[in-house]
């Protein structure tokens, strides 16, 4: 018996990746509105329950807040 596994990848609006961005990047306001990071794409993995998300940054730093 042969097992199928189909793995649902949905594509993210800037909007909501943005949304699951900003709280990981205090900076992220000041840095999307002097231009240094730019959405380029973002998928969802409904598979393995994991988003993919692309920046283009010329300068970016991250600061975990405890997700």
């Amino acid at each position: 018996m042969a097992l199928k596994v189909t793995i649902l990848k949905n594509d993210l609006t800037s909007e909501e990746a943005w949304k699951i961005v900003n709280p990981v990047c205090r900076e992220l306001f000041e840095l999307v509105n002097d231009g240094s990071v730019q959405f380029v794409s973002a998928t969802y993995n409904e598979g393995i329950g994991t988003y993919k998300i692309n920046l283009k940054s010329s300068h970016i730093h991250l600061a975990s807040r405890g997700l």
